[in-house]
């Protein structure tokens, strides 16, 4: 005690002794608690003891002071520290306050007296704090209600000067008073005060902030705002004001947005593909990417993850378009030298949209690999137009299989419930429905809001985007077919049968298949945008498209086609209803996915279209009964056919590919495309190629293992023209060959290239000859 009174230097006007005097009353028990918490926060047990034991009175101003502290104390409304229960185990609930503030005890010492809700002193309390009121249990240390206003301030130098001057002493130097404890009181920090909450407060990027980007001033390209009927969601509206404060390549960058709003795209800058602004976002939420470091959004991957990155996007529903770079920086400096150009926007390689792939316009390429889905997914076109004097609607359709090139037309009446478009749209589900842009019929907006409700639709302009029939015949003949619809050795004979005979050019639909040949021109117009017109256009098959149920004489030229689905009363009708609620098709637990054993994937894709249209011709239903038959009893002939047809790639899109692979496209951006990856796809294209020709190879010898069966089905299918009993297997021994001698297969999956063998193409053999005379004349002349 001797040593804590020497640390305080006796002074009669300080701090400490105001709070370290404790008022006595005239008649206090023995062991008596101060009557204020801040009298028991500065009396330790000794003061507190000798209080008591000095317990000769005080004066009446004294006691008139400590009345009126406590009533003042009373009315402020500081919550009540309720007595403990007999076990004292328990913490007692402390009322909560705007902040708090925070105790550290000094000293070893403990108090063994507490004040209770009243103001009444208690006695015999265990001097233990986990039994004191107002205990923290997570600090340790006493909690202490309404001690704000005893918040002790920060001691600055300028403080101390001050104090010195005045002569008085610090805050925590004070005289010999009776104390046993020193308190510091520290702020405890609100949870709003945190610094984690800033750090977990949302970032706004740049394109967030722009004006032309908010929602109640984005204009289309052409300048109309969302409520506009011409509006184009598929373009954005940016000044030029805002293009000409960017850098070049981020201005070709909003050029490409502004014409493509709704796309993704994937900016490629050097070897990696860029994604900016809203696109970064999209690539951090779906495909797991970090922000890179900088004042807008970006983020992106090398090119080699295209194929992957592509994919999940488009599954997701978004549509992804590749923009690559056309030129190398080397020919972007021959170009500006040729061109005398001196802005800066022109000194930056050009980039141009290459391909654009949205669900239903998948094309398998040399950076995109064909996927274990085995279903198409169609892009549908549809075109509608009231019937005068009756009721229901006229319907023009035209669907797509873009991975194999195959398109259907038809045009059909139906009635007031859609029966026979709801039929056409369970037998063929579209994942991408094209339609006019015009208010649809009351029966189209009921389809839309139930069956097609999760279906992506676009909707497209009458006349610019969806053309008329006459349009879309000129642009096939200018650009595919290469002449008038005369020429019929080109010209499909689907489409040659729905042009009217009296045009001489061959260039007007008939009325019949106005509407059909619209949705085409839809169709095409849309594979335009995305860039694939050339090559979907250049290995398209056309077919007629008729419902099931409608009684149409077969004209001359589907009657000699035995596959054609528009002979009267050949199939059963299966509607929408049927399908659904008989489960015939959909997804596990269907009829369609317990009879499924196929083992290829044209096989499944055919097996799909006889279950949703079964035949009702007699002959048929038996030949395939008959096949089935003889196949599951020859059990031996059944396995080694399961074998082979096992290791079979896709076919069918794997010719698709090839084709694509050797197509020269005319003008394409493509064409011009610098990939870095170049050897990688060329060693993919190699494979691809060379298991397509080992799966014709595997067929050879088909013939050979069905000569001995009977039924006709097989027998048609598996037997040559030339045989005896005829079939319709081809022969394709000659072309087979032909590519196995032309080059060396294993050099060229090393290379990722095909280096013809000599003698093959006489023109590559001259080139060779030439470069192999100028290399010896130019070691003759050094």
């Amino acid at each position: 005690m001797s040593k804590s009174k020497e640390k305080f230097p006796s002074s009669p006007n300080t701090l400490h002794n105001y709070f370290a005097r404790s008022p006595a009353s005239t008649k206090k028990p023995p062991g008596a608690n101060p009557s204020t918490p801040t009298s028991a926060l500065a009396a330790g047990p000794k003061a507190i003891s000798s209080s008591h034991q000095a317990n000769s009175g005080t004066p009446k101003s004294s006691k008139a002071a400590v009345k009126k502290e406590i009533e003042s104390a009373g009315k402020e409304k500081r919550p009540a520290i309720v007595k403990p229960d007999a076990d004292e185990g328990d913490e007692e609930p402390i009322g909560t306050q705007k902040k708090r503030r925070r105790i550290l005890l000094l000293d070893d010492t403990s108090d063994n007296e507490e004040e209770d809700a009243g103001g009444r002193n208690n006695e015999n309390k265990p001097n233990n704090n986990n039994y004191q009121e107002g205990y923290d249990e997570q600090t340790g240390t006493k909690r202490f209600a309404m001690l704000s206003s005893f918040e002790r301030p920060l001691e600055t130098a300028e403080t101390s000067e001050r104090q010195a001057g005045k002569g008085e002493k610090p805050l925590d130097g004070t005289d010999e008073g009776p104390v046993q404890k020193k308190i510091k009181l520290e702020a405890l920090a609100e949870p709003h005060d945190e610094p984690g909450a800033v750090l977990d407060e949302p970032t706004v990027w740049t394109h967030q902030k722009l004006d032309f980007l908010k929602p109640n001033k984005i204009k289309d390209i052409h300048g109309n705002r969302p409520g506009s009927e011409k509006y184009d969601n598929r373009t954005l509206f940016v000044p030029d004001s805002y293009l000409n404060t960017l850098t070049p390549a981020m201005r070709q960058w909003w050029i490409l947005k502004s014409k493509n709003f709704d796309c993704v795209l994937f900016f490629k800058v050097g070897k990696f593909y860029e994604l900016y602004h809203m696109d970064a976002e999209v690539g951090v939420t779906e495909l797991g990417f970090s922000f890179m470091k900088g004042e807008f959004a970006h983020s992106g991957f090398p090119e080699a993850a295209y194929d992957r990155m592509s994919t999940t996007l488009v599954e997701k529903g978004y549509k992804v378009a590749r923009v690559e770079q056309t030129e190398t920086p080397d020919m972007m400096q021959e170009r500006c030298k040729v061109e005398r150009t001196t802005s800066k926007y022109d000194k930056v390689v050009r980039r141009e949209i290459c391909q654009i792939t949205v669900m239903g316009t998948e094309v398998f390429g040399q950076q995109v690999t064909i996927t274990a889905n085995h279903q198409p997914r169609y892009m549908l076109a549809i075109t509608e137009s009231g019937r005068q004097g009756t009721a229901g609607c006229r319907y023009g359709v035209c669907f797509i299989d873009t991975s194999i090139g195959l398109f259907h037309l038809g045009e059909f009446d139906d009635d007031n419930q859609q029966s026979r478009l709801l039929t056409f749209l369970s037998h063929y589900p579209p994942v991408l429905v094209l339609h006019e842009r015009a208010t649809p019929s009351e029966g189209m907006q009921r389809i839309f809001k139930t069956l097609l409700a999760n279906v992506k639709r676009e909707a497209l302009t009458a006349g610019t985007q969806l053309w008329t029939g006459e349009k879309t015949l000129k642009y096939l003949a200018e650009t595919v077919y290469g002449g008038s619809s005369s020429e019929r050795s080109k010209w499909p004979a689907t489409l040659r049968t729905m042009l009217d005979e009296t045009d001489s050019l061959g260039l007007t639909p008939k009325e019949s298949y106005q509407l059909a040949l619209k949705a085409l021109g839809g169709c095409v117009w849309y594979l335009q945008r995305c860039l694939l017109d050339q090559q979907v256009l250049s290995l398209a098959t056309f077919e007629e498209y008729v419902p099931l149920d409608e009684h149409r004489e077969a004209t001359e030229t589907i009657a000699k086609r035995i596959d054609d689905a528009a002979r009267a009363k050949r199939f059963m009708v299966l509607d929408s209803i049927t399908l659904n609620n008989l489960k015939i098709v959909g997804s596990e637990g269907s009829l369609v996915d317990r009879m499924d054993h196929c083992c290829s994937k044209f096989g499944k894709r055919l097996l799909y279209n006889w279950v949703c249209a079964p035949s009702c011709i007699k002959e048929e239903i038996l030949q395939r009964q008959e096949a089935v038959t003889e196949l599951i009893e020859n059990v031996d002939l059944l396995q080694d056919v399961r074998q082979i047809l096992g290791q079979l790639p896709d076919m069918e899109r794997h010719l698709a590919q090839i084709h694509g692979f050797g197509l020269a496209l005319r003008d394409h951006p493509a064409r011009r495309a610098i990939l870095y990856e170049e050897h990688v796809y060329g060693k993919k294209k190699m494979r691809d190629f060379i298991a397509t020709l080992k799966g014709f190879q595997s067929l050879l010898p088909l013939p050979q293992m069905f000569a001995s069966v009977h039924s006709q089905l097989l027998v048609r299918l598996t037997q040559k023209a030339n045989s005896n009993p005829a079939g319709v297997f081809p022969s394709m021994e000659k072309q087979i060959e032909f590519f196995e001698s032309s080059f060396d297969h294993e050099k060229a999956l090393k290379s990722g290239s095909i280096v013809p063998e000599k003698g093959l193409d006489t023109e590559y053999d001259a080139i060779e000859q030439e470069i192999k005379d100028l290399n010896a004349e130019l070691e003759a002349y050094l």
